[in-house]
């Protein structure tokens, strides 16, 4: 107890500095057997100067003989010395910062500064300040820099660190790996170039991209995008085909079962997301990452479908549905795609059923009109059953300086409808390519819209042109109906409504009449 007093006591610096070369003071005992033995005694640390007890502290840290304590309680040095903020830095900056200096091997404390919750954002910021300090640090201890860094600076600086870094010599492919892996986690697009040649050429990039993301559990705001998620899946599951963990014991967290747990898990994480794009991104891992994995991605898909009808469902409301009930306007944009099916399934079913042959509108003689008239005929007809606050225009104006064929509009609300006779040769694919490219992004339109295909039937010159992946050609409008929607992608089929106006000629009805000793069969007009 009485070395505290003395004038030569070591101060925290000085054990720092003894022990970066193999020696320790004698003092260093008697200062933690004092410490020891006034919390014993009841007398406690207050009566000590801040110094001592730094230097007490420190020497608790650093001996390997601190259960020469005795079993006592050593919390009350380690509340007096970490009192608050400043102190806090102080103390690991004394105790860290002289052995990043010197390249230290093993550097005391780092682990106590990475790993205690209690100052998670200090370590984060004083491991990118350290990060950018010693750009020399030994492999073992720079990872810890990277990992403590990756769980807890700031988004932004860690941002930051990794772009200024980007241009460093490292001192070998290990190293530029597990930098390229930062990449991955914090400035994606802007690397995805690198990010794929890396995985590309060496399949264990996986593994320094694991590392680099096991943290993220941590935080809410460093989940893995979707698209971080489809790549790890996408570049890796060829190079690892999914390999079940063996039976028994096994070591190392490096095996193929390791990486097919990585891939999956990345594959579930996407299902767990409820939105579109979670749905298209697994829709074309099923199509591009290595068949093994397809049953996995179907059955995240199928989670991932239930957990968007959960998300996306709206119950209808008191107001909609009086709406429904009293026949009133549509006051949502799924309002209007619901009135603007009625409206075509209500015209096709008028189309060769009414006494004034509606269907010869779109034909001049024995050929089909053009399609800019059909499509005004069909604006017509639809039109004469709108209430007057809604209206049908032609080639309204979307983003980008396209023009849609129609609009369905009601003040806010306008859905954007694609018409295409059946001759087009984009006819299976503007659903996607100009439908849901070019015009659901417009505000009015909420990512909804609707595509209507006029059906002539068999007509020389003006058929159907053929399917993408050569099927049967459709024998009724709505098999072709059946097989765009099929074309659709899953994560569309929800959001674009397919319909098949049927304009065809009637088929002739055969009259018989008897002459004679003959039978004519004449077709009826």
């Amino acid at each position: 107890m009485a070395s505290f007093d003395r004038n030569d006591r070591p101060s925290a610096s000085d054990i720092v500095e003894t022990h970066l070369s193999d020696k320790i003071y004698f003092a260093e005992l008697s200062l933690v057997c004092g410490v020891a033995e006034r919390l014993r005694r009841g007398l406690g640390v207050d009566g000590l100067t801040v110094e001592a007890r730094e230097a007490a502290f420190m020497a608790w840290r650093r001996t390997t003989e601190s259960q020469i304590s005795g079993g006592t309680d050593m919390k009350p040095l380690e509340a007096a010395v970490l009192c608050d903020d400043a102190a806090i830095e102080r103390f690991f900056r004394t105790s860290i910062e002289r052995q990043l200096e010197r390249n230290a091997a093993h550097v005391s404390d780092l682990y106590f500064l990475g790993n205690d919750p209690r100052w998670r954002p200090l370590a984060g910021r004083l491991a990118v300040e350290w990060l950018r300090r010693f750009p020399s640090l030994p492999a073992t201890v720079e990872a810890e820099l990277l990992g403590h860094a990756t769980r807890h600076s700031d988004l932004a600086e860690l941002q930051a660190l990794a772009r200024e870094t980007r241009s460093r010599l490292h001192r070998d492919y290990e190293t530029m790996l597990a930098w390229l892996a930062l990449d991955f986690l914090v400035d994606f697009d802007a690397t995805f170039d690198r990010l794929v040649e890396a995985a590309a050429d060496d399949r264990d990039f996986l593994w320094f991209i694991r590392n680099r993301v096991s943290g993220e559990r941590d935080d809410a705001d460093r989940r893995l995008s979707i698209a971080q998620r489809q790549f790890i899946v996408e570049r890796f599951s060829h190079a690892w085909p999914r390999t079940s963990r063996p039976q028994g014991s096994s070591s190392g967290d490096t095996n193929p079962w390791d990486a097919t747990s990585t891939i999956e898990n990345s594959g579930y994480a996407i299902g767990g997301d409820p939105s579109r794009a979670a749905t298209a991104a697994l829709e074309h891992l099923i199509a591009a990452a290595d068949p093994s994995y397809v049953d996995p991605l179907r059955h995240a898909l199928a989670l991932q479908l239930r957990a968007r009808r959960d998300s996306e469902f709206t119950p209808v409301s008191v107001e909609g549905l009086t709406a429904v009930v009293g026949s009133g306007l549509p006051s949502s944009i799924d309002d209007m795609r619901a009135f603007f099916g009625d409206r075509i399934k209500t015209l096709n079913d008028r189309m060769h059923s009414t006494a004034t042959d509606m269907w010869e509108a779109y034909w001049d003689g024995a050929k089909p009109r053009g399609e800019n008239f059909c499509r005004n005929r069909l604006v017509e007809h639809i039109s004469g059953q709108l209430p007057e606050p809604i209206r049908f225009a032609p080639e309204m104006h979307m983003p980008q300086q396209k023009r849609a064929d129609i609009a369905a509009i009601l003040d806010s609300i306008g859905l954007p409808v694609e018409i295409k006779g059946q001759w087009h040769p984009e006819v299976w694919t503007a659903p996607v390519d100009q439908l849901a490219a070019r015009y659901l992004h417009d505000w009015h339109a909420e990512g909804r819209g609707a595509y209507i295909v006029l059906w002539f039937g068999d007509v020389p010159g003006k058929n159907l042109p053929a399917h993408p992946d050569r099927m049967e050609r459709p024998k009724t409008p709505d098999d072709l109906r059946s097989m765009l929607i099929d074309q659709l992608p899953e994560n569309l089929r929800d959001v674009i409504d397919v319909y098949v106006v049927d304009v065809s000629r009637p088929t002739a009805n055969p009259v018989v009449r008897s002459s004679g000793n003959c039978i004519e069969v004449h077709p009826s007009c």
